[in-house]
């Protein structure tokens, strides 16, 4: 967890105030599927009370992959940039490029076009947003986009680490640590979201800082409320409910999860979210017991919460997995729900009472889940609320916030 912005460790009391007026946040992929909006939207609030402005970057448009991978976005391609207030202090702004940056790493000249048109870019931007700022944050996610930190000379830059670089299949993709290598000296600030993931990449960082996942405090004020009703879809589906919410994909072990609905037919699993792939549809569809709600808003995430006996976690046991600190966790334990994931490092140190980790084991999963229904009380569901109020994500961003200030006052800028 950072360290408070006045507590130990600290050599003086450090405000926000060292922020510049603008910061730039190059989003990993496009606006709708970015899973941290919630903490975008409370960094922006926590800015705004220092004068900053803070703008989400979506990813930039290139005549090529946007005709072949994003029909949808086809019409941007020939208009203005556009640029949309999507939460108080928080914009989000679409430019274009020349290659799609995955393709333009291969070749240095067509890096620097990329470069170029995104300074043009974003001079437009400043322009329409009434913000000068020469330096802003330059805030990235991905080592494939370490580039924009050539964007402005003197910016200060800050990589988050929010997932292991390797695929959900494990594999590490090519180019990806020859570009984590080459921008590094560019790097002032690297945040990690998990022990795992600092101790793999953050070494060669001066500074390299352990930072926490959370949920939203409206999100965490909501499920402490004792009106709150439960989804209306639930009211169909008999207990015990044992519940995912969450991209439904890939990355979830099935083969765990269809045995798991085979074995205990008396259990009703109950799935929301998108679906990435159609054929991922058949496999819901295959167990009288499974129970598919469909997409979910962020506002109805509660009502399904509360609605639920159990949260799981079935994910894939692999490299990937094994770093991740999810954002589940924490939505859970503040429903008061008792967690059953597969092996993620970092969950062995939260308490017993909050998750319970397995082995991807079938049997283990069985007891792990009947044990958790068959304990869970008033006191327990009590400690999971009081624990996940701990990592709300305005109290995070006010931290981070305070640590850039506090580099940027100590003189760490452009190395």
């Amino acid at each position: 967890m950072l360290v408070p912005a006045c507590g130990p460790g600290w050599k003086s009391c450090v405000t926000t105030r060292n922020l510049p007026q603008l910061i730039l946040i190059f989003l990993s992929v496009d606006w709708p599927l970015f899973s941290r909006r919630p903490m975008l939207t409370a960094l922006a609030a926590k800015a705004a009370e220092q004068g900053s402005t803070v703008v989400a970057i979506n990813r930039p448009l290139c005549p090529v992959s946007t005709v072949v991978r994003k029909r949808s976005r086809v019409p941007e391609l020939l208009s203005r940039s556009r640029l949309e207030t999507v939460a108080p202090n928080l914009h989000l702004y679409s430019p274009k490029y020349l290659l799609h940056d995955s393709l333009a790493r291969r070749a240095a000249p067509i890096t620097a076009a990329n470069v170029l048109a995104l300074q043009r870019s974003l001079g437009a931007l400043k322009r329409r947003l009434g913000v000068h700022e020469p330096a802003p944050v330059v805030w990235y996610y991905n080592p494939q986009q370490a580039y924009v930190t050539q964007i402005y000379r003197q910016s200060f830059n800050v990589w988050e680490l929010y997932d292991e670089l390797v695929t959900i299949a494990g594999r590490m993709p090519a180019g990806v640590l020859d570009d984590e290598r080459r921008y590094r000296e560019r790097v002032h600030l690297l945040l990690a979201t998990s022990p795992k993931l600092l101790a793999t990449y953050g070494g060669p960082y001066p500074q390299a800082h352990l930072t926490d996942n959370g949920l939203a405090r409206g999100t965490w004020e909501q499920l402490q409320r004792s009106d709150l009703e439960p989804l209306a879809a639930l009211a169909a589906i008999p207990h015990p409910r044992v519940g995912f919410a969450g991209v439904i994909s890939e990355r979830l072990e099935w083969k765990l999860l269809l045995e798991l609905g085979q074995r205990r037919p008396d259990w009703q699993f109950v799935f929301a979210g998108r679906i990435a792939r159609p054929e991922l549809a058949a496999r819901l569809g295959s167990r009288k017991n499974f129970h598919y709600l469909g997409e979910l808003s962020l506002e109805q995430l509660p009502s399904l919460l509360i609605g639920l006996d159990v949260s799981i976690m079935p994910y894939r046991d692999n490299r990937f997995f094994a770093a991740l600190n999810p954002l589940k966790i924490y939505e859970a334990a503040a429903a008061g729900l008792h967690s059953v994931s597969s092996p993620i490092e970092m969950l062995h140190n939260f308490p017993r009472t909050v998750v319970t980790v397995c082995r991807m084991e079938v049997n283990d999963w069985l007891t792990a889940i009947a044990a958790a229904l068959a304990r869970d009380d008033k006191v327990e569901r009590e400690q999971r609320r009081r624990f996940s109020g701990r990592f709300l994500w305005d109290d995070i961003a006010a931290r981070t916030l305070a640590r850039i200030a506090e580099l940027r006052s100590a003189g760490h800028r452009q190395p």
